[in-house]
């Protein structure tokens, strides 16, 4: 079946230019709706309204309309996978022409529906605040300047059914977002809650208590900013909280009351984009035993492979027992990128194969990673079954390597030479593999 999706979406990409007869015998006679994968439907979405294909841009109105009209009976097909999921709305919604946005609206009927609700799309906003009530969302993303026209529909009593919430507003820290706890009131099945450059002043807000998911982007540092004992505070607030996405973060001040930690028993995954200094202030007040997936991105600024030292140095010893039971431990900083991944070697037993992934610039930070997978470290666990090195010339790694790892099944490298490779398989590695061309030989 996998050929046959490839061959569908070649064929499709090709003749989409043509929103004619040619675009009617593809959709009628190519694409069938009980046999395709919802995957691919999107891509047909995406292709057909101008996103991933620059020819449509210079369709008509009309074309877009024709083409809308095609896709709504398809989709009525599939009506009972599209009602799960808002990403064919959602994609569709991205196009720039005002009247193919409305057509959607129209279409879309009682289904999930992702819409953004911009500046200057005062018909769009008209069209949404007539449905509001009749939808059952699952995105919503408004900006500031709109958000009190939604007030008298969020105060009936008729309550919305919003399942994801997206707020963005040109940062002003004199500016709060009282919406925010309009639709914690009055749409009490929010799960999702994204903030891009919005101030909470009241971290304390119950529209934190229900939150699966809660991420923050672009904050700019400020008197008005909280402080981290306040982003503290918002989190303990956050009970059943799974996901936290900080992007672009900055908090105000770095001290906090003794004993002040966040306990999020639920919490999977933990990204965070910010200095060094302020991701180790994060990590010091979150307790966080069940998280899997940890992602730090350090924005590079010329310290090169240090900018990772001080976080690796300080999550070593925190990961210990993460190490045994979690997923993903990944650090990014510009070129560099390390990847700790732990995946079971037989899901029947209790035990764990380690595979480490590092995209090197240097022997620094090899060695500071090392530690985190040291056969002679404490509670580490078996042994590494598989080192891959990318980026990373190997002048002093064989030594490193040997003193470390001393028993790991297989080394992979996309610059060492031959005489490397001999010198790491004559070291006491089961299987050392390396291309100079990137592949593995």
């Amino acid at each position: 079946m996998g050929e046959d999706v490839i061959t569908i979406s070649t064929v499709i990409t090709e003749k989409l230019p043509s929103p004619t007869r040619e675009f009617d015998r593809i959709i009628d006679n190519v694409v069938q709706p009980d046999y395709l994968p919802f995957e691919l439907l999107v891509k047909i979405f995406r292709l057909c309204c101008g996103i991933d294909c620059q020819e449509s841009q210079r369709w008509s109105e009309a074309d877009y309309t024709k083409v809308l009209h095609k896709l709504a009976q398809v989709c009525r097909v599939w009506a009972e996978t599209i009602t799960k999921s808002s990403e064919l709305w959602t994609v569709v919604q991205g196009t720039q022409s005002t009247q193919t946005s409305l057509a959607v609206l129209k279409l879309s009927q009682d289904r999930p529906l992702g819409v953004e609700v911009g500046f200057k799309n005062q018909a769009i906003l008209h069209e949404v605040l007539k449905r509001f009530h009749r939808w059952e969302w699952a995105r919503l993303y408004i900006d500031i300047y709109h958000g009190e026209s939604f007030r008298p529909l969020l105060e009936r009593e008729a309550p919305v059914i919003l399942r994801s919430f997206e707020l963005g507003y040109k940062w002003d820290p004199n500016r709060t977002p009282q919406i925010l706890n309009l639709f914690h009131d009055h749409a009490p099945g929010l799960k999702h809650l994204r903030l891009a450059s919005v101030l909470l002043r009241n971290w304390s807000s119950p529209i934190l208590h229900g939150l699966r998911t809660l991420e923050m982007s672009y904050f700019r540092s400020g008197p008005s900013f909280p402080s981290l004992q306040n982003f503290v505070d918002a989190l303990r607030a956050c009970h059943v909280l799974e996901d936290l996405v900080l992007k672009e973060f900055n908090i105000l001040g770095h001290d906090v009351q003794p004993g002040s930690v966040a306990h999020l028993p639920r919490l999977q995954r933990l990204h965070i984009d910010a200095m060094p200094n302020m991701s180790i202030s994060i990590l010091s007040v979150m307790d966080t035993p069940t998280c899997t997936d940890y992602f730090f991105s350090i924005p590079d600024l010329g310290y090169g492979d240090r900018v990772l030292l001080a976080i690796v140095s300080y999550v070593s010893d925190a990961f210990q027992n993460h190490l045994l039971t979690g997923d993903f431990l990944r650090l990014t900083s510009g070129y560099t990128d390390v990847v700790v991944q732990i995946t079971p070697d037989d899901p029947a037993l209790p035990e764990f194969r380690l595979r480490f992934h590092a995209i090197c610039t240097s022997n620094a930070i090899l060695q500071w990673v090392l530690p985190l997978i040291d056969k002679d470290r404490p509670n580490r666990g078996p042994i590494p079954a598989e080192v891959r090195l990318r980026g990373y010339d190997g002048t002093n790694g064989p030594k490193i390597l040997r003193r470390r790892l001393s028993g790991v099944m297989m080394v992979t490298s996309d610059r060492c030479g031959l005489e490397k490779e001999t010198r790491l398989h004559e070291s006491g590695f089961t299987t050392a593999m390396f291309s100079n061309d990137g592949s593995e030989g």
